[in-house]
């Protein structure tokens, strides 16, 4: 077994998709002087990148992709960056759907409905992933 296999199945298929967000983002600031339309956790914007806006989605992208990469490799630091991301995640969609109350493309982001299971998961196996050492896991696996 491995570190990553302590996570269920959808985790680590939205993990790949933030990891491949990690190749999408040099692209946006190769381009950073034109325009262009982001959107992540309910936050839509368009037009300059560099506008505040632009700069905390790019930062939260990449840092959905860094807690993607620990968590695809198994990493000891995996957790511990992805429970504050989840929850910075969280406040980015009270954020976007607060700014969108009363307007024609208001919605509650997908992403919300995701996040908080994901913590809930995250804060559940936390010492279990700590904890995780590959030959206690081997030496078992052959006892069986």
């Amino acid at each position: 077994m491995k570190r990553k296999e302590i996570l269920p199945s959808w985790i680590r298929f939205f993990a790949w998709l933030h990891l491949l967000s990690l190749f999408i983002i040099p692209i946006f600031i190769i381009g950073l002087f034109g325009s262009g339309d982001l959107t992540i956790y309910g936050l839509n914007y368009s037009g300059s990148p560099q506008q505040l806006i632009t700069i905390w989605i790019l930062l939260l992208s990449t840092l959905a992709a860094f807690v993607a990469i620990g968590i695809l490799w198994g990493k000891d630091w995996a957790i511990s960056l992805a429970i504050p991301y989840a929850y910075l995640a969280i406040l980015t969609c009270i954020v976007g759907i607060a700014l969108h109350l009363g307007k024609d493309d208001f919605c509650i982001p997908f992403e919300l409905i995701l996040l908080i299971p994901f913590i809930n998961i995250l804060s559940k196996n936390s010492a279990l992933w700590k904890d995780f050492n590959p030959q206690k896991q081997e030496k078992q696996t052959a006892n069986l």
